[in-house]
């Protein structure tokens, strides 16, 4: 009689709660890994019961041209594209023609996000992969997710409201696998930041399938839910509004 299952796989990521019990889940991490995966059956008046499996996963997948443009072979600093028409966009997180490949319902005019452009992100390549690091600049929640946290959505916050804003997280990369990813010709790698870390908009996802990369430029897609995707644009040369 249990009401939902939660699934905490782990690997840093979000906890994911289903009704049904049925979950795909992706491990990232490159070579041989065990994460012990606990399973919890919630029931009516909050009871609930759980069971640890552990279970040994390999992964082979990298995108070593993809670390190399983050990270300029050491560590490299990003800046919101605050200049381009489109550094953030909103479509449709489900199939609509070509729309669930772009930003079809909402795309920001230069400057139009006045409170976020101070936000820096540092990736750097180590021994063991790569790290990612937002070290300033605050966190912009949109008024789509804004009402899961019950507060004023389209502003910006600092670490008090987003505890995850700072600090160091681990990058993993993975194939992409949605159908946007299929659909609009994207580079077909997602990457992911451990310990709910994101690039400063906060939505609940740390998941972002990169559409584009080069040397200067990146441009990634979050899907925020089955109904918001948002699209993002960085830049490595901090734009200096007029």
């Amino acid at each position: 009689n249990y009401i939902t299952i939660t699934f905490d796989f782990g690997d840093g990521k979000n906890l994911e709660i289903v009704a049904d019990g049925n979950i795909t889940h992706m491990f990232s991490v490159n070579g041989t890994n065990t994460y012990n995966v606990t399973v919890t059956a919630v029931g009516t008046g909050g009871l609930s019961t759980s069971k640890t499996v552990p279970v040994e996963v390999y992964s082979s997948f990298t995108d070593d041209e993809a670390l190399e443009f983050l990270t300029g072979g050491s560590s490299k600093k990003w800046y919101w594209a605050a200049d381009v028409q489109g550094h953030t966009g909103l479509g449709p997180n489900f199939v609509d023609g070509t729309n669930h490949t772009w930003e079809a319902w909402y795309s920001a005019a230069p400057w139009e996000k006045t409170c976020m452009y101070d936000a820096e992100f540092v990736f750097t390549k180590t021994d063991n992969g790569l790290t990612f690091e937002q070290t300033a600049g605050p966190a912009f929640i949109p008024g789509t997710y804004a009402g899961d946290l019950g507060i004023t959505g389209d502003i910006c916050y600092g670490d008090d409201v987003v505890p995850n804003l700072y600090g160091v997280k681990n990058v993993a990369f993975s194939p992409s696998a949605s159908i946007a990813t299929v659909d609009g010709g994207y580079r077909g790698t997602t990457m992911s930041f451990s310990d709910d870390g994101f690039m400063c908009w906060w939505v609940g996802v740390s998941d972002y399938e990169i559409i584009e990369i080069d040397d200067n430029t990146l441009h990634v897609r979050v899907a925020e839910d089955p109904t918001f995707a948002w699209y993002h644009i960085f830049t490595t040369t901090k734009p200096v509004q007029e």
